[in-house]
């Protein structure tokens, strides 16, 4: 099973909002995400992707100055569950957090 992880694009906007909105714990992504124009200031989630559908995300911004990350949104599809895709996910936010705070 191959599954592809790195920052969301602009162009998977649609597709992340849609993907969040099928999780009662994270559906508000879309509104908070867009209100604070996180999309066009760069602020990507990142994402699983699996045959080129996203099957995870985490969304997470990050503090050059303090080298602090705010962790909001995590989610996997259920039927993905058990294949390490969010510790994988959280992984990634860390790794990106720690060289992008340095």
């Amino acid at each position: 099973m191959k599954i592809e992880y790195g920052f969301a694009k602009y162009e998977d906007k649609e597709e992340v909002s849609e993907f969040a909105s099928r999780f009662e714990e994270i559906k508000d992504f879309k509104y908070t995400w867009n209100r604070w124009k996180n999309w066009e200031s760069g602020k990507f989630p990142v994402v699983a992707k699996y045959d080129g559908k996203v099957v995870g995300m985490h969304a997470a911004t990050y503090s050059v100055r303090t080298g602090y990350i705010n962790s909001y949104y995590q989610a996997v599809a259920p039927e993905m569950q058990g294949n390490r895709i969010g510790g994988t996910l959280v992984d990634y936010v860390l790794s990106f957090g720690h060289h992008y705070g340095s």
